[in-house]
């Protein structure tokens, strides 16, 4: 999947469900102790220019949401992982969102 957005803009408001690959069920993300963090670098191999923090979506199991609040440098390919951390245990999903920027007009 690729998400297209204009460079600067603060919304749109993503919404993404993480699951478990093998049983397609929504992961549990657990108590406030836990943690969701989105991780975007360049396309292919750049060093990581940003880190979101997602917010957990109420009574929405699975469900994160994030927007892109300080994407004005950003013009281009880059892609992103999400990382949770349990209270020190850290699970990275594995396969990478991708995000297209174009300069705005």
């Amino acid at each position: 999947m690729s998400i297209k957005l204009v460079q600067g803009d603060t919304l749109p408001q993503i919404i993404l469900t993480i699951t478990d690959t093998t049983t397609g069920e929504p992961i549990n993300l657990g108590d406030s102790s836990t943690s969701v963090n989105l991780h975007i670098r360049k396309a292919v191999g750049g060093a990581r220019v940003m880190t979101i923090p997602c917010g957990k979506v109420e009574d929405e199991p699975g469900k994160v949401s994030f927007a892109f609040s300080n994407s004005s440098n950003l013009v281009g390919q880059y892609e992103g992982e999400i990382e949770i951390d349990f209270d020190g245990n850290t699970l990275t999903v594995f396969e990478t969102l991708k995000f297209t920027f174009r300069e705005q007009i």
